[in-house]
């Protein structure tokens, strides 16, 4: 089985990782979210990952604020 590690550095610049394991993993800074970020610099759902197998997609769900 393939597998799927989300890495980000936040707005302090620590790195962290995250394995998606689920069919569909919700990022954003919304507290419910899978990976919940508080970065202002997202929308609350910035971003939806889908598997389907071993293949994974990505879908953009809202815009980032300007700063």
């Amino acid at each position: 089985m393939a597998t799927f590690v989300i890495k980000y550095i936040d707005q302090d610049g620590d790195e962290h990782s995250f394995d998606v394991t689920a069919d569909r993993t919700v990022i954003g800074r919304h507290s419910e979210s899978d990976v919940s970020i508080s970065d202002g610099r997202l929308s609350r759902e910035h971003l939806v990952i889908e598997r389907d197998g071993d293949e994974y997609f990505r879908s953009s769900r809202g815009c980032a604020r300007q700063a």
